[in-house]
């Protein structure tokens, strides 16, 4: 802490989120207060589409709030124990938030599932593939990095495409995430 103030010190989630912010070209928005924690395993059911992390009611964390991983939106808080916390991950069937894409931010849908996919994109839409996704809902903070959008592909019985999201990360790597706090 050389030269720098208490008020100038930020912590390593929000160095990673900058960082990520000069990489994709877009202002990611990590304000709010987060907390570290584990994730225990689930060796051998490996559920993916739910995390189960080892702080809860008593670390002040925030039921509905978010869960993050290097800077990435990973899910929301669905269950908060005494002592531990439920985060419904974007790789659940029946999580959905709206996302926008690029710098010209591009409405869009994102829907769970194995494989999260970008939906409801107008087709007139610029092309998106490549951009950056990141979180436009009132849930969380604005501006929160998802991944990258894919190709668009149109919907033969709509008037919107779907695209991929392609993601940075493995699922295996998310042992430790910060949760949203009070």
């Amino acid at each position: 802490t050389f030269g720098v103030s208490e008020t100038e010190k930020i912590s390593q989630e929000e160095l990673e989120a900058k960082i990520k912010e000069l990489k994709i070209g877009v202002k990611t928005n990590f304000i709010g207060k987060f907390t570290p924690g584990d994730v225990y395993s689930r060796y051998p059911l490996n559920f993916k589409d739910e995390l189960l992390v080892d702080i809860g009611e008593n670390d002040g964390v925030l039921l509905g709030g978010a869960a993050v991983w290097n800077g990435i939106l990973i899910g929301k808080i669905k269950e908060v124990g005494r002592d531990s916390s439920v985060v419904q991950t974007i790789f659940d069937q029946a999580f959905s938030l709206p996302v926008r894409i690029g710098k010209s931010g591009t409405d869009a849908l994102l829907k769970g599932g194995v494989e999260p996919m970008l939906t409801l994109i107008a087709r007139n839409a610029d092309s998106v593939a490549g951009l950056p996704v990141y979180s436009a809902s009132e849930e969380f903070n604005y501006g929160l990095a998802l991944g990258i959008a894919g190709a668009v592909a149109p919907n033969q019985n709509s008037v919107f495409g779907e695209a991929n999201l392609k993601l940075d990360y493995s699922q295996l790597e998310l042992r430790h995430l910060f949760l949203e706090i009070k």
